[in-house]
């Protein structure tokens, strides 16, 4: 799929209904090229009150994300009702060309999570890792009194190379 131009966000999971989603092998923001000005005006996946729900796959998979250049957050997952969502795989902020990371950040937070609990963002396993860089502020967002027990493993936060031994960065961390 490629997801872009929207006025609002590329991809919108919301209400405590929409659970069991899976939202993978997607170019959200960009194409395959990694064209700028492709970007949604809102966030690049929103997940608003809905549990339970999958962006991205392990590496190796095939199936992962690249999220980038769009107006609003990577990811925001948001609301109580937003708890048990993973984040897996996905190139946050950058797109990979032979090999090789191109920076294209979104304007806010690769990965924003607001008021949600119990999400996932990576896994206990390198390959379920997000890469995450480039963005206009931080890699990684946790807000509001809510925000508990999320967990955060084994991602490239601002790293400009799969090894991470380079950086993009992301504005604020």
């Amino acid at each position: 799929n490629l997801i872009g131009g929207n006025g609002g966000p590329g991809v919108l999971i919301e209400g405590p209904n929409a659970t069991g989603n899976k939202v993978n092998n997607s170019i959200i923001g960009t194409d395959e090229n990694g064209t700028p000005g492709l970007g949604n005006g809102g966030d690049g996946v929103k997940v608003q009150d809905a549990p339970d729900n999958v962006i991205g796959e392990p590496i190796g998979g095939g199936l992962q994300n690249v999220i980038a250049g769009n107006s609003g957050n990577g990811i925001a997952i948001e609301g109580p009702g937003a708890h048990h969502n993973g984040m897996l795989g996905n190139l946050i902020g950058v797109i990979q060309r032979d090999g090789l990371l191109i920076k294209l950040g979104n304007q806010l937070n690769g990965i924003f999570i607001k008021d949600a609990a119990s999400n996932i963002m990576g896994s206990l396993s390198a390959l379920g890792g997000n890469t995450v860089s480039g963005n206009g502020l931080n890699g990684i967002l946790l807000s509001g009194s809510q925000a508990t027990g999320n967990t955060i493993k084994q991602n490239l936060i601002g790293a400009g190379d799969t090894a991470g031994s380079t950086g993009f960065g992301n504005l604020h961390n």
